[in-house]
């Protein structure tokens, strides 16, 4: 019994990620607010909510745009695997770069930023998939 319910979890929770990573732009598109309310609240002085919602859109922005830049020069390298490291940390880094810059912070608190910002997003991601699994147990 036990067996069968855990089996069935399983099935319901890889339902759940693949739906959300179907919808993965809407996932941004709720995560964005979020992210800008926990900044502004962070950052009150230097930026109103708006220029938040901005800047983290901005900043994602960039993200993706870095990350498919980076993921196309991998097809013309003999050994894409040796990149696969080095992709996330040269993507890490320009976001940790963003938010030093934008909010005017150290190196150490730009990357405290970037990991606050990437814990609110698993945060979410994950009662958001949890959710849906617990959903799709029920019906």
């Amino acid at each position: 019994a036990t067996l069968q319910k855990s089996m069935a979890f399983f099935e319901a929770l890889k339902k759940a990620q693949a739906i959300f990573f179907s919808y993965q732009n809407v996932f941004y598109m709720v995560v964005i607010p979020l992210i800008s309310f926990a900044t502004f609240w962070l950052f009150r002085k230097l930026y109103n909510y708006a220029e938040n919602l901005v800047i983290h859109a901005f900043v994602f922005g960039t993200y993706m745009w870095t990350s498919v830049i980076l993921g196309t020069l991998t097809l013309f390298i003999e050994r894409p695997l040796l990149m696969f490291p080095i992709l996330p940390l040269v993507s890490y880094t320009l976001i940790a770069y963003l938010y030093k810059s934008i909010y005017q912070l150290s190196w150490l608190k730009g990357i405290g930023t970037m990991i606050l910002v990437f814990a609110i997003m698993m945060l979410f991601s994950t009662v958001v998939q949890l959710g849906m699994s617990i959903y799709f147990l029920v019906t």
